[in-house]
Formats: structure tokens, sequence, C-alpha cells
């Protein structure tokens, strides 16, 4: 079926080109819908990332 619209479609739902990690495992967490490619780093849930961020923060204060 010929859809003219394909690419508004597209543009609407968002391309996830966002990418989560870890910044301590440097798992990937989750993708998120972005204009472009973009990295964001954050804490996953494992218990070792947990125990090094707390660390990280003390060390900071």
């Amino acid at each position: 079926m010929y859809n003219p619209n394909r690419v508004t479609q597209e543009e609407q739902t968002g391309m996830e080109l966002g990418t989560v990690i870890c910044k301590n495992c440097l798992d990937v967490l989750f993708t998120l819908p972005t204009d472009g490619v973009k990295r964001f780093y954050g804490i996953c849930s494992r218990e070792n990332c947990a125990k090094e961020s707390a660390g990280m923060e003390g060390e900071e204060e």
C-alpha cells in the first residue's frame, strides 16, 4: 500500500537515538526519543554501581 506520509509518521513517533548508560559499568539502561544521537549517563540499580556512586558522592563533599 502506498503511503505518501511515511516520513511524517516516523517524525511524529520519534526515533530513539538517545542512549542512557550506567557511568560505572557502562551497561545501556534504556533509550530515549531524541533529535539526534545523544549519550546520557546515570547509575543502574546493580549493588556494586550504587555503592561506587555513593563512594564518589562522599569524596566530592
